[in-house]
């Protein structure tokens, strides 16, 4: 089972080979020597680490189509131990505010604490990488879709 408890992780290392994919939007470029540039400060505390799902969306989600309760959770592949805030990064591939919502309504449920910067931190490593794999892979609809939500994120950054 990986670790992702350091921002100096695998999945960092991929990203940071993102300037070795060539003709990439330059605005590409530029989130990514931002996002890594936090990989130093982003501040994770492996006491805190737990066991995530590492994929946990609706639909990996069995809810009761009476109760509205959450049954079961599918599709295990993905898990890890890592910072809480990792769970909480495939909200960042909605556009709007499914993230914040979500954060809140998790923190309202539980009293703890989530930092939506690392948990966008996460999901921005995670999209970086995406861009590095498909180029080795010869993907260019995954580039594509990729650098959308990358081009998405930085015309919304607040």
């Amino acid at each position: 089972m990986p670790l992702f408890t350091d921002p100096a992780d695998p999945l960092n290392e991929m990203a940071c080979k993102i300037h070795e994919v060539k003709d990439l939007d330059p605005i590409v470029y530029e989130f990514a020597d931002k996002v890594l540039a936090l990989s130093d400060t982003i501040g994770t505390n492996p006491i805190q680490d737990t066991l995530i799902h590492n994929d946990l969306h609706l639909f990996n989600m069995l809810i009761d189509p009476v109760t509205h309760e959450l049954t079961g959770v599918i599709d295990w592949t993905d898990v890890c131990i890592g910072p809480l805030e990792r769970e909480f990064c495939c909200w960042e591939w909605e556009k709007g505010d499914t993230l914040v919502k979500s954060v809140q309504l998790y923190q309202e449920k539980t009293g703890k604490t989530i930092s939506l910067d690392q948990a966008r931190f996460w999901k921005h490593i995670e999209t970086i990488t995406d861009i590095v794999e498909a180029a080795e892979s010869n993907d260019q609809k995954k580039i594509d879709e990729s650098v959308d939500i990358i081009k998405y994120w930085m015309a919304n950054e607040s």
